[in-house]
């Protein structure tokens, strides 16, 4: 027993170990960290509760399989990521973590080694890396203005302002391929080729990457305005397409993928209002019902109908013949009235 927790437990460790060692061999003066306030408690108890959820069910889920090792160590390093951009100390360890947790991400899709899946993995790896770009050219803005990039620190006043609205902007546009917002939205379908513990990864931690920036750096964007705009408008866009393209897939993880799009449209949106407290609400309360609905997806799969068989009773096939149906003799033993008084039939 003790054994199996520890497997069990595995996954979460990494998380734990890789933030602290970093400050260990490094020093404190190094600008990766973590530090863990209101916010970063509630988004780390959503990493870890989802991490420990996914690495159980995906351990049943894959028994048997090739690359259970790949998936294990991909999972980790997705995990460390996620870590990292929900209670990193800087703008460098959310950039960090973001790259790391999206392309790592990328590969679980690619676990089945089906075309489909590695297609799904390519598109994603692009889409990954059009959200960096963006990210990494705020890191860089910030660093050669000298504006302050630890995690709640205030816009700045005088002439550092017109520095934090171009890295506001930035985080904005960042946002928009990593949430599955139009027009960065299609690479989210595609990724219903991965294992359930993938996608439920996928739509409750990996596209909430977005609004987790928004939220850890909300000083910045409550004090500019465009950035809220792009938000909003880009929210508004994909609360439409998402939910129309909901209502006409047929299949059921397509179906959550448009829902997901849809739901980080209404994310965004509040973040474009000015709402962070109903963003966050929407945000944890969305990842746990995806984590539920993908991991749950299989049940929604009808069972075949039964097979209507010949009935080979003599008296009936004789009066009826050999195609006759199972109980449409009133005296076939196959008959639910089988045994029944003939004033009762």
């Amino acid at each position: 027993m003790y054994c199996v927790a520890m497997r069990r437990l595995l996954p979460l460790l990494p998380p734990l170990l890789v933030p602290l060692a970093l400050r260990r061999s490094l020093g404190d003066g190094l600008p990766v960290g973590w530090r863990v306030d209101g916010l970063a408690a509630a988004l780390l108890m959503l990493t870890m509760g989802l991490a420990a959820v996914v690495a159980v069910y995906a351990r049943r889920n894959l028994g048997g399989q090739r690359g259970r090792r790949r998936f294990t160590a991909l999972l980790g390093l997705t995990v460390v990521g996620l870590t990292l951009l929900a209670a990193g100390t800087t703008l460098l360890s959310i950039a960090l973590g973001w790259t790391l947790s999206g392309h790592a991400a990328a590969e679980l899709v690619a676990h089945a080694d089906r075309p489909a899946a590695r297609r799904a993995a390519r598109r994603m790896h692009r889409a990954m890396l059009a959200s960096d770009v963006p990210l990494w050219a705020a890191v860089a803005w910030a660093a050669v203005a000298g504006l302050p990039t630890q995690v709640g620190s205030a816009p700045v006043a005088g002439t550092a302002v017109a520095g934090t609205a171009v890295v506001a902007a930035l985080l904005a546009l960042a946002g928009i391929p990593r949430a599955a917002l139009p027009p960065a939205h299609r690479w989210l379908p595609e990724t219903a080729e991965a294992p359930s513990p993938v996608s439920a990864l996928l739509h409750a931690g990996i596209v909430n990457g977005g609004g987790i920036v928004v939220l850890r750096l909300w000083p910045w964007f409550s004090a500019d305005v465009p950035a809220r705009l792009i938000l909003a408008v880009a929210g508004g866009v994909a609360i439409a397409i998402g939910t129309w393209s909901a209502i006409v897939r047929r299949d059921v993880k397509g179906t959550l993928a448009s829902s997901t799009s849809a739901q980080m449209g209404y994310l965004a949106l509040e973040c474009g209002a000015g709402l962070p407290a109903a963003a966050l609400l929407h945000l944890l309360g969305h990842a746990l019902y995806k984590a539920h609905a993908f991991l749950s997806s299989g049940e929604a799969v009808p069972s075949p109908a039964p097979v209507r068989t010949a009935c080979m009773h003599r008296p009936c096939t004789a009066r009826a013949g050999p195609t006759s149906v199972p109980g449409s003799c009133p005296s076939c033993p196959c008959s639910p009235s089988a045994g029944t008084p003939p004033g009762r039939r």
